[in-house]
């Protein structure tokens, strides 16, 4: 059995509970686990901000590595 961790966010306003991979993006987390589609990558290496997100209420480039 792979390791996991079971993160606690709020997205949109909605508590949420996920298990998820140690080391998965933040923005698959939120693509795959929490089912928002809408969450896009760009450049796939953080430097274009597409996949910045709002982590207690300041901006995370990178989805949310930073």
């Amino acid at each position: 059995m792979s390791p996991s961790v079971t993160l606690a966010l709020v997205v949109n306003g909605k508590r949420r509970r996920v298990k998820v991979a140690p080391m998965k993006r933040l923005l698959d987390v939120l693509r795959e686990d929490c089912g928002l589609p809408g969450t896009k990558e760009g450049c796939g290496e953080g430097e274009c901000g597409a996949c910045s997100v709002l982590l207690d209420g300041r901006s995370r480039p990178r989805g949310g590595r930073s």
